[in-house]
């Protein structure tokens, strides 16, 4: 079937957007990818894909070359992050996570990670993976990440 697009990012250098896709394959079965789209249209480019793991959240480094998503199963997500043209894929994380976004400067990621129920939120290093606290302890409902100017 066509794919349905979610949780646009617009690319800080190039005319590009990532993307969630899911195509629908029959009843009860479809594909989650991450795709980059050209904004006029004209090409569509496949980072991750692979049955039965869903992928949500991409978000572009603040230097365009690095790509932080949401991937897994069930209650199994985890943090990711991929080189703009999809190579160079790691993991993060190795807990469940809810969303992750890219600090202004590009040095460090702030993710939510959810424990018995409650939204914790952490920075982690992309490069090193060295982990610290927030100062937000613990918060009831799913934060929506963003940082501001």
């Amino acid at each position: 079937g066509d794919p349905s697009y979610s949780d646009p990012d617009w690319s800080p250098v190039t005319e590009q957007i990532v993307a969630t896709s899911r195509v629908f394959l029959n009843p009860g079965r479809s594909v989650w990818r991450i795709v980059v789209l050209n904004l006029d249209g004209t090409s569509t480019t496949l980072l991750a894909a692979a049955d039965g793991t869903e992928y949500s959240n991409p978000h572009w480094s603040p230097d365009g070359t690095q790509i932080v998503f949401r991937s897994g199963s069930g209650t199994q997500m985890r943090i990711f992050v991929m080189s703009y043209d999809g190579s160079n894929l790691r993991s993060l994380t190795d807990m469940e996570n809810a969303a992750a976004v890219w600090s202004p400067d590009g040095i460090r990621v702030i993710f939510d990670n959810i424990f018995h129920k409650q939204h914790y939120l952490y920075f982690v290093d992309p490069y090193n993976g060295e982990f610290s606290h927030t100062p937000f302890a613990s918060i009831s409902d799913p934060p929506l990440l963003c940082w501001l100017p």
